[in-house]
């Protein structure tokens, strides 16, 4: 993975690993390799206590079998890529 934060993401315990998808149809994708970010949230416990371990855990961690649409941006990731703008 290329760019700023490619050196924040492990792909299959492996950083800069190829990401593996499968196509299930015209618009679904399923995650075939485990994606995990290990940067950055820009969000400190200091001012966001409320926000868990394991909630951060769960917001940096994709596993096999999860499935996406590769267009939209879950809730979780805004932080990270925002829904609108160029990239």
């Amino acid at each position: 993975m290329r760019g700023p934060w490619g050196s924040a993401f492990e792909i299959d315990d492996e950083k800069g690993g190829p990401i593996r998808l499968e196509q299930r149809d015209a618009s679904t994708f399923e995650v075939k390799s485990r994606i995990k970010f290990d940067g950055d949230m820009g969000l400190p416990a200091a001012k966001y206590p409320h926000i868990t371990d394991e909630m951060r855990r769960k917001a940096s961690v994709l596993e096999p079998g999860e499935t996406s649409d590769l267009a939209s941006v879950p809730s979780f990731v805004r932080w990270f890529a925002d829904p609108y703008g160029a990239y």
